[in-house]
């Protein structure tokens, strides 16, 4: 049993870029809700956000993981563009806001595609490393193998429960570590 509290902050990223994939990562999403309701130490203490152009709250901190929000992910639509670093930003300011967990994962489930600027990929870049000067674990979903170095763990999203099994594992793998 872990003594340390903690807090998750998932975003994921519904732009037209994930349009291919984005149905299967709906799936891995729901498993991951489940997930983070049983191995999550504070149960409920986590978040869901999803992010295209606009920053929508999927599952609020406060409120359980319950058929209500599974319907909200199963609403999600693929379309607009990727503003991941702004999607970044906003989960690091709701785990800066939590002064009481110890260990803070942001979880960001995106192929990575950085639209909306010609310097997109370069403020992605500098949103990572932020999240790592505040020691904010930040854990990559479905990421090109080229950004696979800022993060703490990534896992290649192959089939949902393969993928759900190797988050799980990471995860168990990193907690200990710390």
């Amino acid at each position: 049993p872990r003594k340390e509290s903690e807090n998750w902050v998932v975003v994921f990223d519904n732009s037209s870029s994930m349009k291919l994939r984005f149905e299967e990562m709906k799936k891995f999403i729901i498993c991951l809700g489940e997930t983070a309701e049983e191995i999550n130490r504070d149960g409920g203490k986590w978040g869901l956000y999803s992010f295209n152009n606009k920053f929508l709250i999927v599952k609020d901190h406060r409120e359980g993981y319950n058929q209500k929000v599974k319907a909200r992910i199963g609403g999600l639509k693929s379309s607009g563009l990727s503003f991941i670093s702004d999607a970044v930003d906003m989960g690091l300011k709701i785990l800066q806001h939590d002064t009481k967990s110890v260990n803070k994962y942001l979880i960001i489930v995106s192929d990575g595609r950085t639209l909306g600027s010609e310097q997109a990929e370069d403020e992605f870049l500098r949103s990572l490393q932020r999240a790592k000067k505040q020691r904010i674990n930040v854990i990559g979903i479905g990421t090109p193998e080229n950004m696979r170095h800022h993060f703490a763990f990534t896992v290649d999203h192959t089939d949902t429960k393969r993928s759900v099994k190797k988050f799980i594992d990471s995860y168990s793998a990193l907690v200990q570590s710390q």
